[in-house]
């Protein structure tokens, strides 16, 4: 495993490789439906313009068709210019004489007669008015269309007031015959033969020409109209505003990623750093006793001839360093167990935490006495709580002893423990309080911290305690134990300190 700071940014990388990934794909699945619903609507807006073009050009009073301008498309595919008589020989079909208007085709130009009135609108105006706008209902065809009438024996005639657009004759050509030999138009022909009633219209795309189209069986040929594929393209304008926004978009979570990596990881890289200050003042704890051992044993060895009676000095000292050593790591043990809520473990029962607390103040008073401090305690009776007894038990101890090593003299008055249990609502609130100088305001938020001393060379001198008491939280390590007990019952752990108050402890634990 590398160094702690090559693995927080290792699990930085991953973290912002992850995000970025799924946020990459979010985005470009969502712009990619966007653009396709775009184009889907586009296309059923072409061919329903196309419907409503050959619609019109079914209509006899949107004006004539016109046979005019020889061409041969080939295959069989003509437009030539005929006279009225032949259209009605040739083509043999009865619509067109409705389409014509009773049959008044000029016979140069294919074209009606042009009226009195139509000449006077002519006048009025030389160009067509532009569709109309606004109203919320669009009505006819908006778009460019061209409208043909391609007869079975291969002639082709134009709708001249149903066609808003034009086709190249090469390009009209080409497209009726890809119709043709798709077999599209021939499976219309047929299955308007055996239709007494309206068929189906065929509409596709002819990818090749750049054309869509809408075909329409009628009697004796097929009515096809036109539009330029171009009318469903605006999703490719789409497309490129919505790729800019979505590299805009990926830079800004790109940004985001980073300082939310940073943000999310800040308590890995905490915890690490403590587990490392943690197993360097452990190590260091653990090698002072270790020292003195070892210098006690050697002594011992380099006397053999003296009685262990002689020898006890060593004997004794060597024991408490060993007690001491076993305290430390039995701390160790209590802080490394697992964080869980008591009533996960067999422990779980009613403490009468009034008893409790009495009963821990009571072990203490010979401590107290023996430092010259007054203890004063006053316990509500009744409270209890649920949880480990023993390890409530600890956490009283803990506070008393830390309580009785730090108590002082203030002004001219002795010093003082004051201890009390109250209940407060839902709440057993336990606070103990005691006198001497106020601690510094930057050492309070680390108070709970392990191996952290406010007085090392204080708290050194008594770490060794007594023989009938022995010290508790010596090591920096008993409030952090105490917190850990509060927090498995689901309480909370203040402290406070000023001058002339001093320094009041407060755990709060939920009444059972």
């Amino acid at each position: 495993m590398g160094a702690p700071g090559d693995v927080i940014r290792a699990l930085r990388l991953k973290f912002v490789v992850a995000s970025m990934t799924a946020i990459t794909l979010v985005v470009v699945a969502t712009f990619a439906t966007i653009c396709y619903l775009d184009y889907r609507q586009s296309v059923e807006h072409v061919y329903e313009q196309l419907q409503l073009a050959v619609d019109a050009a079914m209509k006899p009073e949107r004006g004539p068709w016109r046979f005019g301008g020889d061409h041969d498309f080939g295959d069989g595919l003509a437009m030539r210019g005929l006279e009225e008589e032949d259209a009605e020989d040739s083509f043999g079909w009865p619509a067109l004489e409705d389409a014509l208007g009773e049959g008044d085709v000029d016979a140069e130009s294919g074209q009606e007669p042009a009226s009195p009135d139509a000449e006077a609108e002519d006048e009025e105006g030389e160009h067509p008015l532009p569709p109309q706008i606004g109203g919320m209902h669009r009505e006819g065809v908006t778009i460019p269309v061209a409208v043909y009438l391609a007869y079975d024996d291969g002639q082709v005639a134009v709708a001249l007031s149903g066609s808003t657009a034009s086709i190249s004759a090469d390009v009209l050509g080409e497209a009726l015959t890809d119709l043709k030999d798709g077999g599209r138009l021939d499976a219309l022909d047929d299955a308007a033969a055996g239709a007494s009633a309206a068929v189906d219209r065929a509409c596709g795309q002819l990818a090749g020409l750049g054309l869509f189209y809408c075909a329409h069986p009628v009697s004796g040929g097929t009515i096809v109209a036109f539009a330029d594929a171009s009318n469903a393209s605006s999703w490719e304008a789409l497309a490129l505003t919505l790729t800019g926004v979505g590299l805009l978009v990926l830079m800004v979570f790109l940004v985001a990623s980073i300082f939310f990596a940073r943000w999310a990881l800040r308590p890995v890289q905490q915890a690490w750093s403590q587990q490392q200050q943690f197993i360097a003042d452990a190590s260091h704890e653990l090698k002072t006793p270790l020292t003195v051992m070892l210098a006690n044993l050697s002594i011992l060895k380099s006397r053999p001839q003296e009685t262990v009676a002689d020898q006890a000095q060593w004997v004794e000292s060597t024991e408490v360093e060993a007690e001491r050593m076993q305290g430390l790591v039995n701390d160790m043990l209590e802080l490394a167990r697992p964080k869980q809520a008591p009533a996960l473990g067999a422990a779980e029962t009613r403490v009468d935490f009034s008893d409790l607390a009495e009963g821990e103040v009571l072990q203490f008073e010979a401590v107290a006495f023996e430092r010259g401090i007054s203890l004063e305690s006053e316990a509500e009776e009744g409270l209890q709580v649920t949880g480990d007894e023993a390890r409530l038990k600890r956490l009283a101890a803990i506070l008393l002893d830390n309580a009785c090593k730090y108590a002082e003299p203030q002004g001219e008055d002795a010093p003082f423990i004051n201890v009390s249990l109250v209940r407060e609502g839902s709440f057993a609130v336990l606070s103990v309080r005691n006198s001497g100088p106020a601690i510094p305001p930057e050492d309070l938020p680390r108070l709970f911290d392990r191996f952290y001393r406010v007085d090392k060379s204080r708290t050194k001198a008594l770490a060794g305690g007594s023989a009938d008491v022995p010290s508790k939280g010596g090591f920096g390590l008993g409030l952090a134990i105490a917190q850990d007990i509060v927090r498995a019952h689901n309480g909370t752990i203040a402290v406070t300190s000023t001058n002339p108050k001093g320094t009041t402890f407060t755990v709060k634990l939920p009444l059972a």
